[in-house]
């Protein structure tokens, strides 16, 4: 019995030690566009939202966090209003080279693309072709990004589907952003949760009480 006890004692402690370190930042830009650094086109809020108006300039983007992270989930909301191209960077570790998974569509498609600059066409395709599980890209519709990315290993989901996976990911680490090519969008609800990742304010899961294994920074 003590050796039960024991061992489920551990389990939990384990399991405590990890959660922990599990928190999370969440941006909706209630408060503008704090954190956030533009790196080219017209970025701004708008009620609430990112929004990036220039259609004429490829690869804009707007970055946030800290060059040093380097596991963690990433989750927004994307609306395209004019253009075609728009998603989430990951692993930043610089303006010029990251990688982005995003949705085109003119031609109704996901892609994930590795840029190794220095221009902003100079980039090494990962992945393109149809949505999976009866997801179609169409302009004026929100659609919720999820991109898992661990090691050396990505999973993409749009709409809670996966759309890939990979395993091949160069960039071990670095920071995440918003993206667009020549595309106005709408971002929203923007929250990147992993280890490492500072946080403040307690996460209450599924409406229960408090407690320490997950933590959320609004901004």
């Amino acid at each position: 019995m003590g050796r039960r006890v024991s061992v489920a004692f551990l389990t939990l402690l384990a399991f405590t030690l990890f959660v922990n370190f599990a928190s999370a930042i969440k941006y909706d830009f209630e408060k503008g566009m704090e954190d956030w650094t533009p790196i080219s086109g017209k970025w701004k809020v708008e009620k609430g939202e990112l929004v990036q108006k220039d259609v004429s300039t490829p690869a804009t983007r707007a970055l946030v966090g800290d060059e040093n992270w380097t596991d963690y989930t990433i989750e927004c909301k994307i609306m395209i209003t004019n253009g075609s191209y728009t998603g989430v960077i990951f692993r930043a570790i610089s303006d010029k080279k990251y990688c982005v998974f995003y949705m085109n569509a003119n031609a109704n498609v996901v892609e994930l693309w590795q840029h190794i600059g220095p221009g902003d066409t100079d980039r090494v395709m990962k992945f393109k072709h149809a949505p999976q599980g009866g997801v179609r890209i169409a302009r004026n519709e929100w659609y919720n990004f999820k991109l898992v990315i661990k090691g050396k290993s990505g999973e993409f989901y749009v709409n809670d589907e996966l759309q890939d996976k990979v395993d091949n990911l160069e960039y071990d680490k670095g920071k995440v952003g918003a993206w667009a090519w020549a595309t106005e969008v709408h971002f929203d609800d923007f929250s990147i949760t992993g280890p490492g990742i500072p946080s403040e304010t307690p996460v209450q899961p599924g409406g229960k009480t408090p407690l320490t294994w997950g933590i959320v920074k609004t901004r």
